[in-house]
């Protein structure tokens, strides 16, 4: 990128176009963050310098940049793609760009509140012009896209609506669980049950519905028990706190979790 004082910071593009052409370089070259910035998961993730600039450097620079530095990274981006076979002119990244904007505007007021970022990229999705300067926040509306809608290639689905109050009757199927140093000490762990329900009731309806017979995954935090084990029958209460996807599975995330053996 050219030095700071060659740019008009305060010049208007397009937001639709620069977000476009984000979508463009993430698909080629992936997600390049301009120092230190977090993933979806709250980790820390550094800029890999080894991949040159990062993408918002390169998104003023075609916005920006000289004619021939234009010039330069558009035919490095062309032969990236051709090399990984992706259309850089397919509905699908022009789609995106429609869904990122969509959800960026529409991101729930409590969520946007919490975060003065999101109410950053909040606002500035409502506009049809965005200036230079606020680049860095308008080309991570489409990472934060993609970040909130993972891939996903398991079969389980959500159980419940967030927030609703669950009484599940269930079989578990496989158990997996996290005990990190703080969980030790308290005597709690953090389990993901892959199970199959036999019954699902929206508290306080006192009629129960049929849960189709399909593994599903719900999370929650409980005391170390060793009877939380694989065609273990359980009833569980909770509240679904979120619904979120890991390694391509949908996942019911409970809180203020009581369960007995069934």
């Amino acid at each position: 990128m050219s030095p700071a004082q060659h740019f008009d910071w305060n010049a208007t593009y397009a937001l639709d176009q620069v977000l476009l052409c984000a979508a463009c370089e993430i698909a080629v070259f992936g997600w390049q963050p301009s120092g230190t910035s977090r993933d979806q998961d709250g980790h820390l993730v550094r800029r890999d310098l080894s991949k040159g600039l990062s993408t918002k450097e390169r998104v003023i620079n075609y916005f920006a940049g000289t004619d021939t530095l234009q010039r330069s990274q558009r035919d490095s981006i062309i032969a990236a793609a051709k090399e990984k076979g992706i259309d850089l002119f397919s509905d699908d990244l022009k789609q995106k760009v429609t869904d990122a904007i969509k959800w960026a505007q529409q991101l729930d007021p409590g969520m946007k509140n919490s975060a003065p970022y999101l109410l950053r990229i909040n606002r500035l999705a409502e506009l049809e012009r965005v200036p230079l300067r606020e680049f860095g926040y308008v080309v991570s509306i489409v990472r934060m896209y993609d970040a909130s809608h993972p891939p996903i290639t398991g079969k389980s689905e959500y159980v419940g609506m967030i927030g609703d109050a669950l009484d599940i009757r269930l079989r578990i199927t496989e158990v997996t669980r996290w005990i990190g140093p703080a969980s030790v000490s308290a005597g709690s762990t953090r389990v993901l049950l892959r199970v199959t329900g036999r019954q699902l009731t929206l508290l306080p309806n006192p009629n129960p519905t049929v849960w189709v017979d399909t593994e599903n995954l719900l999370t929650f935090y409980t005391k170390v028990d060793d009877r939380l084990v694989v065609n273990m029958h359980l009833a569980v209460t909770g509240k679904v706190g979120t619904h979120r996807v890991w390694n391509g599975n949908r996942i019911t995330q409970l809180g203020w979790v009581k369960w007995t053996l069934a």
